[in-house]
């Protein structure tokens, strides 16, 4: 009990009441609707919550950055719809292509009319490198558009580190985190989500379970480092993978992914919070 009202206590500090501890937590109000997120579009919280596991971390962030993080992760779902959702290639790449051509002016404080591209000005002010940072993970997307059927691991590696890992190097940016130790450490825990979401997606059980095992080799290296507690928002998500990649590499059925996160999800990264542990 004490452990829990210490969870409860935290989480009250940062304007998050013991109610939101539901299975609904995904649609409650004020995780919506805590000060500096009044103006969050519906399209932007949408795609951000389809990233199940960084959509959790993110709302453990302190209220004043969880807009900025949120917009990262819509505008990484965005991009990762493109190339499975555009119908034909050349179309993606030119869908790509557009938001290669616009990731200067959202930078800059200059982003074209899209809910995605306002919210992304509002959370990158100030951050260094925001620019090339968005392009490269524009850029990262192409990948799909090249393969034919699953990809060597070696190359979905790759991947995973340019589309992942500069996502949460990125999110690290907004949180205001200028630690190498943290940094490294957040390139490849967005990598192990990227391997993650590639493994939980379908492929074949053999070419699964190596992906598995080298997102898991991955978060152990992540948790080797000494990463101080403002980081936490960047590698939380962490913390919800370590079940089912262990189902897959062991050739097991992961326990399948929850439309709503439940109260033990929300408890786990909300715990994690109060002790430091990723």
């Amino acid at each position: 009990m004490l452990r829990w009202r210490r969870v409860i206590n935290q989480c009250q500090k940062d304007g998050v009441r013991a109610r939101d501890f539901k299975p609904c937590v995904a649609k409650t109000p004020n995780f919506l609707y805590t000060p500096g997120m009044e103006n969050i579009s519906d399209e932007v919280f949408e795609l951000a919550r389809a990233g199940r596991e960084r959509y959790l971390a993110a709302l453990s962030a302190p209220a004043s950055r969880r807009p900025g993080l949120l917009a990262l992760l819509a505008y990484h779902e965005m991009l990762a719809r493109i190339p499975r959702t555009a119908g034909e290639p050349m179309l993606a790449r030119i869908k790509l292509q557009w938001w290669i051509d616009v990731a200067p002016g959202i930078a800059g404080g200059r982003p074209p009319s899209h809910p995605v591209a306002r919210a992304l000005a509002a959370a990158l002010d100030g951050v260094p490198g925001a620019a090339a940072k968005l392009r490269a993970l524009a850029e990262a997307e192409s990948f799909w558009l090249d393969q034919d059927g699953e990809p060597p691991l070696a190359a979905l590696s790759a991947h995973a580190h340019a589309a992942g890992g500069g996502l949460h190097e990125l999110m690290l940016g907004v949180l205001g985190v200028d630690d190498d130790e943290a940094w490294a450490a957040a390139r490849v825990v967005g990598a192990a989500c990227v391997l993650a979401d590639w493994a939980l997606g379908g492929p074949s059980p053999g070419a699964a379970g190596e992906a598995a095992h080298a997102a898991r080799r991955m978060l152990a290296e992540a948790r080797s480092r000494r990463v101080g507690r403002g980081a936490y928002p960047a590698l939380a998500a962490a913390r919800l993978l370590d079940k089912p990649l262990e189902d897959l590499e062991n050739g097991r059925s992961p326990t399948l992914r929850a439309a709503e996160p439940g109260p033990g999800a929300v408890l786990s990264v909300w715990w994690g919070k109060v002790t430091g542990r990723f």
